[in-house]
Formats: structure tokens, C-alpha cells, sequence
């Protein structure tokens, strides 16, 4: 299922959109559905849920269930990152 984000601040008028690193954006009011691979994200680089980083959060509330497993502490999954191969890059000039 995933879980959804919700934004109700006070001090803001509806709509106005907050950025949750990883996550994407709320809008004040409204919610989020995240994607799967936007919690992985999340839950990388903070090693806890989306639902456990806002608990007793006075503004943020988070609903659904979660499919992504979260790692012990410090344990988090390293973001893969792909490497080109220099040897196919083209050198400025050459031409082939």
C-alpha cells in the first residue's frame, strides 16, 4: 500500500507546499502518497520509518503501511551510485 503524508501548520495558509527531503512535497492542508522508492530514500539516509521520524509530530501525520524494511541503526542501505566507463567517453575534439 505505502504510506501517505499529511501537512496541517497553523501558521501557513493551505497550499503552501513543504519539502520533505526524500519524500516530496505536501502541500499545507493536503497530503502525499510516497512513492516506494522515495521511502527507501528516506529511510536510507535517516536509518528509521517515515511513520517513526514523525511521531508526536504536532503538524505532520503519517498513515498506510510501509513495505520498506528498515535496517538497524546505522545499518542503512548505501545509495548505489553507477560508474561510466572512461574508456567510452569521448575525448573533446576526437572525432570517431
Amino acid at each position: 500500500m505505502g504510506v501517505t503524508v499529511a501537512m496541517s501548520h497553523p501558521a501557513f495558509p493551505d497550499g503552501t507546499e513543504f519539502g520533505i527531503n526524500h519524500l516530496g512535497v505536501v502541500p499545507n492542508g493536503g497530503s502525499l502518497e510516497v512513492p516506494e522508492e522515495n521511502e527507501q530514500a528516506f529511510v536510507n539516509a535517516n536509518d528509521k520509518s517515515v511513520a517513526d521520524a514523525f511521531e508526536g509530530s504536532e503538524v505532520v501525520t503519517v498513515s498506510g503501511t510501509s513495505d520498506v524494511e528498515v535496517p538497524p541503526p546505522g545499518q542503512g542501505k548505501p545509495f548505489s551510485v553507477e560508474q561510466q566507463d572512461s574508456s567510452e567517453e569521448e575525448t573533446p575534439g576526437e572525432v570517431t
